[in-house]
């Protein structure tokens, strides 16, 4: 997984993002961990979400279930917070396929 200079995450190995997806929604934006919780809406069902930071490296990843909302507390996988900067959500649904690839800014 690799960032381009036009903000989008990218990678020679996945499909182009799937157009009957329905759009992602992330808020707020910008993104304030103390100040609560980022929230995703509109999430393939049975999917997964994953948040890159400005280097392609993943920070968070979470397997979606029936949900179509979750909310991410600002932590990496290991619990630790992670840094202010952009970063990058990315869904992919039951087939692995790309649905949607936002950033997002946090700011602590």
């Amino acid at each position: 997984m690799t960032i381009s200079m036009v903000d989008t995450l990218t990678d020679s190995s996945e499909e182009p993002v799937s157009p009957t997806a329905p759009m992602l929604s992330i808020y707020p934006v910008p993104f304030l961990p103390g100040m609560g919780e980022l929230t995703l809406t509109n999430l393939p069902e049975d999917g997964s979400v994953a948040i890159y930071d400005s280097n392609g490296l993943e920070v968070y990843a979470a397997d979606i279930g029936t949900a179509t909302t979750m909310s991410w507390d600002g932590r990496n996988s290991q619990g630790s917070p992670v840094m202010s900067g952009v970063y990058y959500v990315v869904t992919k649904d039951s087939g692995n396929t790309v649905t949607d690839r936002r950033p997002i800014m946090i700011v602590n």
